[in-house]
């Protein structure tokens, strides 16, 4: 099995495009993702708009379920023919830890996003009341928006987390890797509704979050679970934007009253100043936890 590293095969002359292990270069592979993967993001979305018409807000699940199969097979594609890896280092398969990292990836989420809230409703700049009984089809759309939130987290971390992200690793060293992407990952989020540059700022400091989850697992189990709890905890149940989506029904009413930069504004919390402060304690503290590592299942796969 060939590794990515250029110094352990050593397989003709290197250059510009080819290392000495006779592949192309991890840098060019990552670009050659990012670009396929690109283009992908927009094909899918142009066949979903001319069979579902235009999108308003969250496309769902029928969208993000159809990428994310189409970026895990871009991404078993790019291992088995431009590394010569096995497709399990990617980091998405049942190893005997997948479900115990994404457990703890939610919890992380959970926590990060009720500490935010926490702050912003202790300061009055939020306040939450409780909605009348919900019905089932209430229920029915929560758990259906649950389940579109899974597949979109998997698109997001396959694309700034997965191949493209680990081949960076490979080329930069990872806190190299960690800039890039998450500058990236906040950039990919200009075009939401409401952006401001503090809600950029954030963004990207949450991809930093979501590389060092990677970087502490060598998995992606553990940052799709923080993914996903993060935008479900702050969408259907605390009612916030996200991202400057808003998703209903929401399980709380919230009521904004602070100013834009404390709370975010239309943009959600993750437009304010209170988030950017908990996500650097977050980034820190996790990259800092020795309880949180390599699962003997990835270690294997790695080797």
């Amino acid at each position: 099995m060939n590794s990515s590293t250029e110094t352990e095969h050593p397989g003709g002359p290197a250059n510009f495009a080819v290392g000495s292990d006779g592949l192309l270069r991890p840098i060019w592979r990552a670009v050659g993702f990012a670009g396929v993967a690109y283009f992908s993001v927009i094909l899918v979305g142009v066949v979903y708009v001319a069979f579902a018409g235009p999108v308003r807000g969250f496309p769902g699940i029928a969208y993000y379920f159809v990428l994310a199969a189409v970026l895990f097979f871009e991404s078993w594609l790019f291992i088995l023919v431009a590394d010569d890896r096995n497709f399990r280092t990617l980091g998405l398969w049942f190893y005997s830890d997948w479900w115990r990292e994404a457990l703890c990836g939610i919890g992380i989420g959970l926590l990060v996003i009720s500490i935010v809230v926490g702050i912003t409703a202790a300061t009055q700049s939020a306040q939450f009341a409780s909605r009348a009984p919900f019905g089932l089809p209430v229920w029915f759309h929560l758990i259906r928006t649950a389940a579109a939130l899974v597949f979109a987290a998997a698109v997001e971390e396959l694309m700034f987390r997965g191949y493209g992200f680990q081949r960076l690793i490979d080329a930069t060293g990872r806190w190299g890797a960690v800039a890039i992407s998450s500058i990236l990952f906040g950039l990919a989020h200009l075009q939401n509704p409401s952006v401001t540059v503090l809600s950029t700022v954030n963004t990207a400091l949450s991809g930093a979050l979501l590389s060092v989850a990677y970087l502490k697992t060598r998995g992606l189990w553990l940052p799709i679970g923080l993914h996903w709890a993060w935008n479900f905890c702050m969408g259907p149940i605390f009612s916030f934007p996200v991202s400057g989506l808003r998703f209903e029904p929401a399980m709380l009413r919230v009521a904004s009253h602070g100013p834009a930069w404390l709370t975010g504004g239309e943009y959600g919390p993750e437009g304010g100043i209170v988030l950017t402060v908990v996500s650097m304690g977050a980034i820190v503290w996790l990259a800092l936890d020795w309880r949180i590592g390599v699962s003997p299942g990835m270690k294997e796969a790695l080797e």
